[in-house]
């Protein structure tokens, strides 16, 4: 295992900033000018975010294998994120402009980007007050 995360990480790493560096080196204000190479960056953007989900879902399947202690502690967290979710959801509102027609966005999809921008918002307040009360304590003891 610790051979993987030697491994894995550095070569993530590396391919992430030559894709990134091809995407800038191929890059052009105008569109029409745009090569298939400025594409490599959202597509590696697609492929490391499928390799975190497929890392996500085997470490949580080692983990729960080597220690299902912990699997109460995930699934707390979970069930906190899907209530968080459900609340965000239901308070955002469903309204419809006409600059959101353009776009094909009706009530349902208007009320589900609401709910993800109130999600979005209430979490990074939580992380804040969390690193706060995190550097209090600390600085207590």
């Amino acid at each position: 295992m610790k051979l993987i995360n030697k491994f894995v990480g550095p070569v993530v790493l590396i391919l992430s900033v030559l894709a990134i560096l091809i995407m800038y080196a191929n890059y052009s204000s105008d569109m029409t000018k745009q090569g298939p190479a400025t594409d490599i960056g959202l597509q590696t953007a697609y492929a490391l975010l499928i390799i975190s989900g497929i890392g996500v879902v085997a470490g949580f399947g080692l983990t729960a294998a080597t220690n299902p202690a912990s699997v109460l502690r995930s699934a707390i967290g979970v069930a906190f994120m899907l209530v968080v979710g459900l609340i965000s959801y239901a308070i955002s509102g469903n309204e419809v402009l006409d600059a959101y027609k353009e776009f094909n966005v009706n009530a349902a999809i208007s009320q589900m980007i609401g709910g993800a921008l109130i999600l979005t918002s209430t979490l990074g307040i939580l992380a804040i007050i969390g690193i706060i009360i995190t550097e209090v304590m600390s600085a207590v003891r």
